[in-house]
């Protein structure tokens, strides 16, 4: 049985980001590790769900808030828990991209004194996102793949706010159109398969950052020599 290190990719620099080879690679490195990235979504749900429970507060938040209050709530909680889950997994996933062994809890101690940062950047990554979509299109959506690896850069290289963006735009700013197809892909497999983007949000950012840097030549990839045993 041949033992291949995760980190160890047969492309050429060239053709090391395509849809296809992340897609790949992230649902590869999501079922050699299935238990704790399966564990990270059912933890994303816990604010939600902790909130649902909690009657007597949404009746107060409805009564002084206005009784669209809680559904406000509950959907930031979501999208906090999805965003706490998500970067987890992108650090895990940088651990098996190097060859070792992945650890939530280890992923969750390593991020917690970055978070104020990780969640500025995903809000501001966020509601760029938004902005983009709702005002400019095509070229608000061609100019949003210039941040796709923003919270990765940081996660990943410890990078401050505005190197993470600069790191981003440098690695993207030639792979741009390839990136829009990867958005495009995933939001229709998203719109088909919704666990899909639960399963795989931050594993797949931290394969494209991955392998953006081998097509910008950052890293340097050889074919595998491990031997059968």
């Amino acid at each position: 049985m041949s033992d291949v290190k995760l980190s160890t990719l047969e492309e050429s620099d060239e053709t090391a980001f395509t849809v296809q080879a992340v897609i790949s690679q992230s649902w590869q490195l999501f079922t050699q590790c299935w238990p704790s990235h399966l564990g990270l979504v059912v933890v994303s749900y816990v604010p939600l769900i902790a909130f649902g429970a909690a009657w007597p507060l949404q009746e107060r938040l409805a009564d002084q808030w206005g009784k669209d209050a809680p559904t406000l709530v509950g959907y930031s909680l979501f999208l906090l828990g999805l965003g706490i889950g998500s970067s987890i997994r992108i650090h895990m996933t940088g651990s098996q991209l190097r060859g070792e062994r992945p650890s939530a809890l280890q992923s969750a101690k390593a991020l917690l004194p970055r978070l104020a940062i990780i969640f500025a950047l995903w809000f501001v990554r966020v509601f760029t996102g938004f902005a983009s979509f709702l005002f400019l299109v095509i070229p608000g959506i061609l100019f949003n793949t210039y941040f796709f690896v923003v919270t990765p850069a940081q996660i990943l290289e410890n990078l401050g706010p505005v190197a993470s963006f600069r790191r981003s735009v440098a690695l993207t700013g030639k792979q741009r159109y390839e990136i829009l197809g990867f958005i495009v892909t995933c939001v229709f497999t998203t719109g088909l398969f919704f666990s899909a983007i639960l399963f795989l949000s931050g594993i797949w950012r931290a394969v494209a950052f991955h392998r953006l840097k081998i097509a910008k030549g950052e890293m340097i990839v050889r074919p595998s020599t491990a031997k059968e045993g």
